[in-house]
């Protein structure tokens, strides 16, 4: 046994769940526990833990005894709008979400998430309005950038998709998978010797 602050063994638990070594996370809760048995952060992470499980009974048991204490924590939002979002009750998981995001932290990952829920309502037009602003949080963010050309795709707006990927160039002008991305819907309206054009800069960039 080792002493460890709260902090950090929150830092084990989430390694151990990232990399789906669950018996070590297990092992890490109940260590934890035994330190600090009334932690509220540690009881969000344990609602984490039951989610990757699919132990839903569970999850729902600590969600509700934490609600009059964490209902304003980050955290507890986020396991909140996951376990909504797993029980396929997408506009309860936006709504916790969109609470989520008030906190200013981590909006690429949260609005992405948003971006995901309003697909599996096939609202893809608000999906889309939530994919562009994860990516305005990360230019570099690969999720964000595919999943606005799938709107995209779905929308059948091939020269939107052109207007954003030309804008995106102009930002990220050695971006490979967006020229190569420009040349495939270039091809989709038959304009093919800006496709083409477009494929000679991804083979140059390469």
């Amino acid at each position: 046994h080792i002493y460890f602050d709260s902090e950090q063994l929150l830092e084990i638990i989430s390694f151990y769940i990232d990399v789906n070594d669950f018996e070590y996370a297990r092992k890490a809760i109940a260590y934890a526990y035994e330190l600090y048995p009334d932690n509220y952060e540690l009881k969000i992470k344990q609602i984490e833990y039951f989610l990757v499980l699919s132990q839903l009974k569970k999850a729902a048991e600590l969600i509700k005894e934490l609600k009059e204490i964490a209902s304003e924590d980050l955290e507890y939002q986020l396991v909140v709008a996951r376990f909504w979002a797993i029980k396929n009750f997408p506009k309860k998981a936006i709504e916790f979400y969109l609470k989520a995001a008030k906190h200013e932290e981590d909006l690429d990952f949260i609005y992405n998430c948003i971006g995901n829920e309003y697909l599996n309502i096939e609202d893809i037009e608000n999906a889309l309005i939530y994919f562009k602003k994860g990516l305005d949080f990360s230019d570099d963010n690969d999720y964000s950038f595919f999943s606005i050309i799938q709107c995209y795709n779905e929308l059948h707006q091939p020269e939107k998709c052109i207007d954003f990927l030309k804008d995106y160039i102009d930002e990220n002008p050695f971006a490979e998978e967006a020229w190569a991305q420009l040349g495939s819907q270039y091809d989709k309206v038959n304009k093919l010797e800006e496709a083409l054009e477009a494929f000679d800069y991804v083979t140059v960039i390469n």
